[in-house]
């Protein structure tokens, strides 16, 4: 019942499962998919295009981000970051935070407040 999408680069074409996808962003022109198994896939599809296909546990954070909201450890408002499950810390852009605490807040209730 896991979702998955079929990505390729010029090395290989691989099956990521959604669920494992802990963020995705965009560096130098790649898409690079971070994982839960500590592993990265990077593929030259645009983050527009993926996005518009992830379900709704996903949410675009800024113009180069995508996150999976289940990943999400923390929200820093004052820093206006996000902890991840892999310690990641990202950048949320102003106008994404808003709306990133009501989707969080819609989806859990473990971060009202």
């Amino acid at each position: 019942n896991c979702k998955a999408i079929i990505l390729r680069n010029e090395q290989e074409i691989r099956k990521i499962i959604i669920d494992d996808v802990i963020f995705i962003q965009v560096e130098d022109y790649l898409l690079t998919f971070v994982l839960k198994c500590s592993d990265r896939f990077s593929c030259t599809k645009s983050l527009k295009e993926i996005a518009s296909n992830l379900p709704s546990s996903f949410f675009q954070i800024n113009r180069s981000c995508v996150v999976n909201l289940n990943e999400i450890r923390s929200i820093k408002r004052k820093q206006q970051t996000i902890l991840l499950s892999d310690s990641t810390e990202l950048p949320v852009s102003d106008r994404r935070m808003k709306l990133l605490i009501n989707s969080l807040t819609d989806s859990t209730n473990a971060f009202t407040e």
